[in-house]
């Protein structure tokens, strides 16, 4: 069987690591990694043993596919020359900078018969496979996701909630099966950069779970964490550790000795059993799949636009906030406080 023919465009962190896992991944040729930057590209052809190639419209003439891992406001116009050319791809999350470049590369995708795949690679973490399966079996209160981060490590070519939160939005929608959201509010924090750096977002989905999201590239503790509260237990998820644990309330009591009063709760923690495969493997390997049997893909560009939609709003919201706080306030003038409300879906 002919192997596909991939190449990969940007040479940054994400880029490296797509192409470490290209490499090794079967029935698949790498033909080679681009960046505008010849040095950093030089560096990760030379670790990883595979061709640089200067020019992006060279590659995109010698393959079948390509992965897009440039920062996110160069992906709407490399992805739809792509498109354009007959070459199918795999670009990283945010799939666009703006929802209506999404949706034009969507639409584009769908009319040239072209597989379109955006890597929320979330979706592949065994962690979150897992939690799918538990969640089959109970119903969900409310979700709780913080993804915190230091600013060192962090990606400051786009805001916090366009480059963690969305992680865990398009999670959200994942584990919910697509449902409509109602009630998004938002607020955030500009610390040490230009754009946010620290957001909290709460969202309710219609005949669904109540829903939070904290993520900051300001925090001296990096953190990955999912709380599930259901109808009949508690579920934690570590997804840096890939650990989950349930937890059970069996029998709660009070007891009664002379005048001293106790309360007695009894539980049970199940652990969990998590794999260890690469999240990024496992991703790799499902497009590589899509593209030699046709598949639609897992992670749609409808998936990437509809996360987007949300963070955009989470965005908006933030900004209009952090504009209004740096008011100077006005003299001797008093305001009732009018917390905002949201009945619409969005």
């Amino acid at each position: 069987m002919r192997h596909v023919q991939i190449g990969v465009l940007g040479a940054g962190m994400m880029g490296e690591r797509h192409t470490r896992v290209l490499r090794g991944l079967p029935g698949v040729h790498l033909v080679g990694v681009s960046d505008l930057d010849r040095v950093r590209g030089r560096i990760v052809s030379d670790r990883y043993h595979v061709p640089f190639v200067e020019s992006f419209e060279e590659l995109l003439g010698r393959v079948d596919a390509m992965v897009v891992a440039t920062p996110t406001p160069l992906h709407y116009e490399q992805v739809r020359r792509c498109l354009l050319a007959g070459v199918h791809v795999f670009v990283e999350k945010a799939i666009t900078q703006y929802v209506e470049q999404g949706e034009e590369l969507e639409d584009l995708a769908r009319r040239l018969g072209m597989l379109l795949q955006v890597g929320h690679i979330e979706r592949f973490n065994p962690v979150c496979i897992e939690l799918k399966k538990i969640l089959r079996e109970h119903t969900p209160v409310a979700l709780s996701f913080r993804r915190l981060s230091s600013f060192v490590s962090s990606n400051l070519a786009v805001d916090v909630v366009l480059d963690l939160m969305i992680h865990d939005v398009d999670l959200a929608f994942d584990f919910c099966h697509g449902l409509p959201i109602t009630g998004l509010h938002a607020v955030g924090r500009i610390v040490r950069s230009r754009e946010i750096d620290h957001a909290m977002a709460h969202l309710a989905f219609v005949g669904g779970p109540m829903s939070s999201f904290v993520a900051s590239r300001v925090t001296e503790h990096k953190v990955r964490a999912i709380e599930i509260t259901a109808t009949d237990a508690f579920i934690e998820a570590d997804l840096m550790h890939k650990e989950i644990r349930i937890h059970r309330n069996i029998s709660s009591q009070y007891q009664v000795s002379g005048d001293n009063v106790k309360y007695q709760q009894r539980s049970i923690i199940e652990q969990v059993q998590v794999p260890a495969t690469e999240p990024l493997y496992l991703q790799m390997l499902d497009f590589v799949q899509n593209l030699r049997e046709g598949r639609p893909p897992t992670v749609s560009a409808a998936d990437g636009v509809r996360a987007l939609r949300v963070v955009r709003e989470i965005i908006n919201q933030v900004m209009a906030n952090e504009r209004e706080r740096s008011r100077p306030p006005m003299a001797n003038v008093s305001a009732p406080v009018a917390f905002p409300t949201v009945s619409e879906h969005v």
